[in-house]
């Protein structure tokens, strides 16, 4: 038994507390307040994943059909599914070179009931050009020969369908990202030297 006495001779027992090192104590708050910073950031920053877009382009082969452009999410939210449709929002329509209205929106379809896809200006049948559920859609890319009618017979245009490639700015900051991160991952801390005169 540690024993502690005064001057008086009384013997009493001594506490026995741990030493703790302010070094150790500080390193290992550190760590928790970087650790917590980290999982905030991480849940401020994180975000749904979108789909990647995809760029629609019709040209038509048949001398009354328009060419026309758009873009929807490879995995759009469908709206007013019935049993063998779904409709989506289209971005950037345009009709001949012009802008314009998509509303209220296109309607894919099932094989079922002809495949391919009604748009604002008209109604065009062919392949599926989806997979999935009419719920929960995935769209196809490629290259499809759309008709005039169910029976296939007459031949309106070709719908060239392609993932967007990213713009060269959006290369360039991933790329300084990356980078960044890999100085980041190099980067020592030098010892400081202290020079007395």
């Amino acid at each position: 038994m540690l024993t502690n006495s005064d001057d008086c001779g009384i013997v009493r027992p001594a506490a026995i507390r741990p030493q703790r090192s302010n070094r150790a104590s500080k390193g290992w708050m550190m760590k928790k307040i970087t650790l917590v910073a980290v999982l905030l950031g991480s849940a401020v920053v994180a975000v749904p994943a979108t789909a990647a877009p995809l760029l629609y382009n019709f040209t038509a082969t048949a001398a009354n059909q328009p060419n026309f452009t758009f873009n929807i999410d490879s995995t759009p939210a469908s709206f007013n599914t019935g049993p063998f449709s779904f409709m989506v929002n289209v971005q950037n329509y345009t009709v001949n070179g012009a802008p314009a209205s998509a509303t209220p929106g296109f309607t894919f379809y099932t094989p079922a009931d002809g495949g391919g896809f009604n748009s604002p200006t008209a109604s065009y049948f062919g392949q599926q050009l989806f997979s999935g559920t009419l719920v929960a859609p995935t769209l196809l890319t490629g290259n499809f020969t759309l008709f005039s009618n169910n029976s296939l017979s007459t031949a309106l245009g070709t719908l060239s369908v392609t993932s967007a490639v990213p713009e060269p700015a959006t290369w360039a900051m991933m790329l300084v990202g990356f980078g960044m991160i890999g100085a980041t991952a190099r980067y020592r801390r030098r010892a400081t030297k202290i020079a007395y005169a």
